[in-house]
């Protein structure tokens, strides 16, 4: 999974491109320069977690360069709660438990002070985030054409951040609390003695969930390309994307109804016939 993550995480080639001429060659090459030395600073912002500081940078830049959306949308990820070296490092983890693909994968590196739970507050906040993250490479696409597959593996990770804050944000309305868990275990014990009502789940939600799984297919393309992995299954993620797209969409007519979602979160913390969790697996 580590490998992975590197692979197509922000690890970015950069080159100058000189153009004009005349007198307009040393104004291209000093625009050249400023704009390297904006990435740069951006980076070192991004490594120290300082997202306020690479946005603000960033906002100097073309948004339509690939390479400033690409920062763009790691700083609104890190916004939200995500951090791409924490979740190379957490899926090894649950890979050596042997529950590698699990909900807690995302769920339980969106929990700031350790407590095994997530507000309200943080996840009305956070999923606005995670949208940014993807609407960057949205318009994006809009204006340059097709990702390339780097960018389409970033918008399927972002859209599996905000699939995992929306479902949250369903379970927390459900449940009716302020404050509610980040793990499969403690949403299998909050979920105790009663069953999630699907018919609570709105619109707008189950239409970003269904756009979000889309992102997640087209990823799962992406990262088996730029492996150069003959099947999906001889990559770590892009399996674990496409488990959760199968387990969530039940029929496999890739399109999530409510009472798919339904049934998925009453599985949640279920176990096969290995004595391994069900639940959400996808991630």
């Amino acid at each position: 999974m580590r490998k992975i993550f590197f692979a197509f995480g922000f690890l970015l080639f950069f080159s100058l491109v000189l153009s004009g001429c005349g007198d307009n060659l040393f104004e291209g090459m000093s625009d050249d320069d400023s704009k390297e030395s904006k990435l740069e600073d951006t980076r070192i912002a991004l490594n120290k977690s300082n997202y306020d500081r690479a946005l603000s940078i960033l906002g100097k830049l073309n948004p339509y360069n690939p390479e400033v959306a690409k920062y763009v949308c790691s700083a609104y990820m890190g916004k939200a709660g995500f951090n791409t070296l924490d979740l190379a490092e957490k899926a090894a983890e649950l890979e050596d438990e042997g529950n590698e693909g699990s909900f807690d994968l995302i769920g339980s590196l969106l929990d700031d002070n350790e407590d095994g739970m997530i507000s309200i507050d943080d996840i009305d906040t956070n999923i606005q985030f995670a949208l940014y993250a993807i609407n960057v490479l949205i318009d994006l696409e809009a204006v340059k054409g097709e990702l390339d597959d780097e960018l389409k593996a970033l918008l399927g990770t972002a859209a599996a951040l905000h699939a995992t804050y929306i479902l949250l944000g369903i379970i927390q309305e459900d449940l009716g609390t302020d404050d509610i868990p980040t793990t499969e275990a403690g949403i299998e014990a909050a979920y105790e003695g009663r069953d999630f009502d699907a018919s609570s789940i709105s619109e707008d939600d189950l239409q970003g969930l269904n756009e979000d799984m889309h992102y997640m297919i087209e990823a799962v393309v992406a990262m088996t390309e730029m492996t150069g992995a003959e099947t999906e299954e001889e990559n770590d993620l892009a399996d674990n994307f496409d488990e959760f797209v199968d387990d969530i969409d039940g029929d496999g007519d890739d399109q999530i109804s409510r009472e798919e979602v339904g049934e998925y979160i009453n599985d949640m913390g279920a176990e096969d016939d290995y004595g391994a969790p069900e639940g959400f697996n996808g991630f």
